[in-house]
Order: C-alpha cells, then structure tokens, then sequence
C-alpha cells in the first residue's frame, strides 16, 4: 500500500484496528494526525503525560473493562 499522507496512514491504521470498544493512550505530545485517526476510529482516546510512567500506569489500571488498550 502507499500513502500520500501520514494523516491517511493514521486513519486508516487506527480505523482498522480499533473499535469503539477499544482504549488508545496516547502521549500528549503526540501529533495532531495521530489523535485525529484514533478519533476517526471511534475508540476512546486517552492522553497520558509526556514521560510519565506512573500516570500512565494508573490509566491502565482504571481501563480494564475494555476489549484491547493500546498505548
């Protein structure tokens, strides 16, 4: 497959893989395209603080009624 953009590549990654049964943490640094895919595919979008394991772990823990957490 090729791509003409990475907001493409998020998209339809994301699209495919989650559902809205599904949990993304993502780094609040993260890119713009990267939060807009894992919006498009409908799973709950959590941000977790740059750097921060701990915060991190914590929202792994308060999320295990999902079907798949993704970081």
């Amino acid at each position: 497959m090729v791509f003409n953009s990475g907001f493409e590549v998020a998209s339809t990654l994301f699209e495919a893989l989650f559902t809205q049964e599904d949990t993304v943490f993502y780094d609040s640094f993260c890119t713009s395209m990267v939060k807009d895919g894992i919006q498009l595919s409908q799973a709950r979008a959590v941000p977790y603080i740059n750097n921060d394991s701990e915060s991190l772990e914590n929202l792994l823990k308060r999320s295990r009624n999902t079907r798949f957490r993704a970081i």
